[in-house]
């Protein structure tokens, strides 16, 4: 039996039944938080997986049409602890969306949860700083922006060294005026931007930060785009590195597609010889609307390797599929090689084994699925290999992935609310963030 088909061997697993050890458990749902109930305070205490969120409120119209508005920005924390998972819901009535929550350990500044939003204009975007308080959490707002357009949103965040002074820097995408910009650290919750980028009707997904080059100094990497539309079209795309001179960043195209875009982008070593590659996520155009001499459907996984200056491009895998949103790299099925998770929407999850020069892909589950299917992988349980974390919106729940002798198994860890819609999935490991 292939690894994909023993994927969805043994599902239904109840509170009860433990994986190989009692750190992860697939947790009762009845301590889930659906709507706005709220459980008691939690005790900051054990690893937890941050879900950021947008929740929408669904009201009668006098013309008898249901209307769909966003709510308050949402961030779920779920966190294992005594036994079990449960969850805990912050609320930013500021943003009508999170796009991203991370943990935040920066010297000089106070540990806790990192979030960047959006709203409909004229109310800005915000990032912010969260902490927890004796009243609850607390939001302070380290940056704010309106640009313009219909909406202001921040869309990407990264936090690292871009300068090469030692202290960290933050990184901001945005949408609609393809904006990247940085911020670097004054005073306490004093952060100085500077724009390195900006092109109007332009959107900007996914920001990473990696030492590519080998130069000692890490570079960052954008994806902006033609602006994302209900209907699907071409939509044309660039990858772009930014590189530090010492007096601001010098841009410099990676790759550029004239039918086609990369949504998603990871910096990783897979080999563990040193050498970061970039790896981008090819999402195709509509059948039939591709540029002459360009390849047809399917995502295209491509790797991108500096090398005495130039660009080396491979093609390594094809995925049938429309969209992917998450690519994740770890050691997930105990053989002590790092492979390639491929989170991609509406046709499930994907794994990726590097080889020399097409890699084989599995389909690890085609039934967790979700518009973004956000993903995350995280060694929690301690055996040296890694978990896949999953939020399946179309399925309402929160899964992990684990593998055993026989291979994959899902764990159903806590129920998503039908009307959540999950844009990012990280996770917290030093407690300190959360308490």
């Amino acid at each position: 039996m292939s690894p994909s088909s023993r994927a969805t061997t043994r599902v239904r697993r109840t509170a009860g039944q433990l994986l190989r050890c009692a750190l992860i458990v697939a947790a009762a749902t009845s301590q889930a938080v659906c709507g706005r109930d709220r459980p008691a305070q939690l005790p900051p205490q054990g690893p937890a997986l941050l879900l950021a969120q947008a929740q929408f409120e669904q009201t009668p119209a006098a013309t008898g049409k249901v209307e769909t508005t966003p709510g308050a920005a949402r961030l779920t924390i779920a966190r294992f602890g005594a036994g079990r998972w449960t969850a805990e819901v912050l609320e930013d009535p500021e943003s009508n969306v999170f796009h991203k929550a991370m943990p935040f350990l920066v010297p000089g500044e106070p540990p806790g949860i990192l979030t960047i939003g959006a709203n409909f204009a004229p109310i800005p975007a915000r990032m912010k700083l969260w902490r927890r308080m004796p009243n609850g959490w607390q939001g302070t707002t380290i940056a704010s922006a309106d640009f313009g357009s219909r909406f202001n949103r921040f869309r990407d965040i990264e936090v690292g060294d871009v300068t090469g002074d030692g202290e960290p820097e933050i990184v901001v995408a945005t949408h609609d005026q393809g904006v990247v910009s940085v911020f670097r650290k004054g005073h306490v919750h004093q952060w100085t931007a500077t724009t390195i980028d900006h092109a109007a009707n332009t959107f900007v997904h996914e920001i990473e930060i990696a030492d590519v080059t080998g130069d000692g100094v890490a570079e960052i990497f954008a994806t902006p785009t033609a602006p994302n539309r209900v209907e699907r079209r071409v939509q044309p795309g660039r990858i772009m590195m930014y590189t530090f001179d010492g007096a601001g960043w010098v841009p410099s195209p990676v790759a550029e597609f004239a039918d086609r875009h990369a949504k998603e982008i990871l910096a990783a070593d897979l080999e563990g010889a040193g050498q970061v590659d970039l790896f981008a996520a090819i999402e195709p155009p509509p059948p039939g609307a591709e540029a002459p001499g360009q390849r047809g459907p399917g995502v295209t996984i491509n790797r991108y390797r500096w090398d005495r200056g130039t660009w080396l491009t491979a093609e390594v895998a094809t995925i049938a599929a429309e969209s992917c949103r998450f690519l994740r790299a770890g050691d997930v099925d105990g053989d002590h090689r790092r492979e390639l998770v491929a989170s991609c929407g509406r046709t499930g999850l994907w794994l990726l084994r590097p080889g020399a020069e097409r890699w084989p892909t599995e389909r690890i589950d085609h039934a967790s699925t979700a518009v973004e299917l956000a993903t995350a992988l995280a060694d929690l349980d301690r055996d040296g290999v890694a978990e896949i974390y999953v939020a399946a919106e179309d399925q309402g729940q929160l899964r992990a992935y684990v593998w055993e002798a026989d291979g994959f198994h899902r764990y159903e860890l806590m129920e998503i609310p039908r009307d959540v819609m999950t844009f990012g999935l990280e996770v917290v490991v030093d407690p300190e963030c959360l308490r």
